[in-house]
């Protein structure tokens, strides 16, 4: 009961500070985003790049692309709530399988791979490939205008 409370208490003062946010312009109010033709025309593309922590000059080095194109995932206005439901679906799906789920501290992907989150994804127009090495030159000054 006290559970109960404690969220509706909590969803109170979120409301409030939506409310007030919107009405000070701080974040666009339902329907303000943009419109449903130029969200199909949207992509998006990301480059993570990492390094390994390791002595020497030799560090290893490997970068991720990330993206979707025009019509399914589209930018990131939808593909933020395509990738929470396709998250929510591995987990509901598991359950109902008897699938065993990892438990504990970890990052989103791991608790999600072995559930077929990366199929699902591609599925709906998305992609991750993970390139061992330097990423190009050109690469990162394709998709972000600055040197690698």
């Amino acid at each position: 009961k006290n559970n109960a409370f404690s969220g509706q208490v909590q969803q109170h003062f979120m409301r409030a500070a939506y409310d007030r946010n919107v009405a000070e312009r701080k974040i666009p109010s339902p329907g303000q985003g943009p419109k449903e033709r130029i969200r199909k025309q949207s992509s998006f593309s990301l480059a993570f790049v990492a390094e390994a922590d390791e002595e020497g000059d030799q560090r290893h080095k490997a970068y991720c692309l990330v993206g979707a194109g025009h019509g399914g995932m589209n930018g990131p206005y939808e593909s933020t709530a395509t990738f929470a439901v396709e998250a929510a679906k591995c987990l509901l799906d598991a359950l109902e399988s008897g699938t065993d789920r990892r438990s504990g501290f970890g990052t989103p992907m791991w608790h999600l791979a072995h559930l077929g989150f990366l199929e699902r994804i591609q599925a709906r127009g998305g992609y991750f490939k993970v390139i061992d090495g330097q990423p190009p030159r050109d690469l990162l000054t394709g998709l972000y205008g600055m040197a690698a």
